[in-house]
């Protein structure tokens, strides 16, 4: 039977920010518009890190201290963007063979604005129903309510 690669996941909006700050509340401070309640452990998640490196770990510590993995950086372009691998599952646990891709990247436009463009992408990797993962990650409860969590922080309870 043949795997389906469903579409990319593609989010492309502008905050209120210039580039620098954009790119540093994204990945500094991942931990606070990521939902809590993403987490790989089973335990109430405490941080949310990525190294700021090519080959940097991209992974949560749970408020026990349980370090668990998510992916790996790939590119790492401050303030322009990252290419890292997401390495969870279609059962959203941690496999070392996942290779899907999450690339974020940010331009200056003007007038203190910064567009960003997200993009989840060779989602076939997820295995498991990947259409059905798609849909998951797509939605309010997977990067379209974080990255929404994302706007509200960098832009304020107004933005």
């Amino acid at each position: 039977m043949r795997q389906i690669d469903p579409a990319p996941i593609r989010k492309e909006f502008v905050v209120r920010a210039p580039i620098a700050r954009a790119f540093s509340t994204f990945f500094d401070n991942m931990h606070l518009w990521s939902p809590k309640t993403h987490t790989l452990s089973g335990g109430e998640r405490g941080n949310l890190f990525v190294e700021p490196r090519v080959g940097g770990r991209w992974y949560e510590i749970d408020r026990n201290g349980q370090e668990c993995d998510w992916g790996v950086v790939l590119e790492w372009d401050p303030p322009h963007g990252a290419l890292m691998l997401w390495q969870i599952d279609s059962s959203f646990r941690y496999d070392p063979t996942v290779r899907t891709e999450v690339s974020v990247r940010f331009e200056e436009i003007g007038g203190g604005r910064t567009k960003v463009t997200f993009e989840h992408r060779k989602l076939a990797s997820l295995g498991g129903d990947t259409v059905r993962t798609r849909g998951i990650l797509d939605g309010d409860n997977g990067w379209g309510g974080a990255l929404e969590n994302y706007k509200r922080l960098i832009m304020g309870d107004n933005g």
